[in-house]
Order: structure tokens, then sequence, then C-alpha cells
């Protein structure tokens, strides 16, 4: 029982990683890279699998960082002005 749980969530987060990989590039030939993806497994071994093994730890984030203000609220950019439109009545 124990290793068939075991087993069973070690197949999820390998399915899950996979996928996090797939959405995070869009490749166009998709069975390509699930492939390549299979033989980064056998290669690192299982235990290597994290949910962000297939993503590139070196390539920089396509988001901007996220800031408090002096009251630490969180604004991501473009928000204050579309709150102040709001609070006056002006959304549109």
């Amino acid at each position: 029982m124990m290793v068939k749980v075991f087993l069973t969530s070690l197949l999820l987060l390998i399915f899950q990683s996979m996928m996090t990989g797939l959405m995070y590039y869009l490749p166009e030939d998709h069975i390509h890279y699930l492939q390549d993806c299979l033989l980064k497994v056998k290669e690192q071994g299982v235990e290597s699998v994290r949910w962000n093994l297939f993503i590139d730890q070196k390539r920089k984030t396509p988001l901007p960082p996220i800031t408090p203000d002096e009251n630490g609220r969180v604004h991501t950019p473009g928000t204050r002005s579309r709150e102040t439109s709001f609070v006056r009545g002006e959304l549109s």
C-alpha cells in the first residue's frame, strides 16, 4: 500500500513538472518536448524531479518585481491609476 502511494505521488510530480515546462515554453513539437523531459528524468533519476525541473532557472522572469508601497500594499504597474479612477467613479 505504501509503495503504491509513493509511486502514485511520484508519477503525479513527474506529470506536474512536465506540464509546467510544456505550458511555460509552448513548444511547437510537444511530443518531442515530453520525450526529452522523460529522458532527462531517466538520466538524472527520479529523486531529481521537482515541479520546476524543466524550467530554465537561469532565464530571467518576464514578470515585474513586486514591491510593497509605504503602507505595505502590493501594487502591480498600472494599478494605482486604476484604483484612483475607480474611487473617483471614473472606471472605464
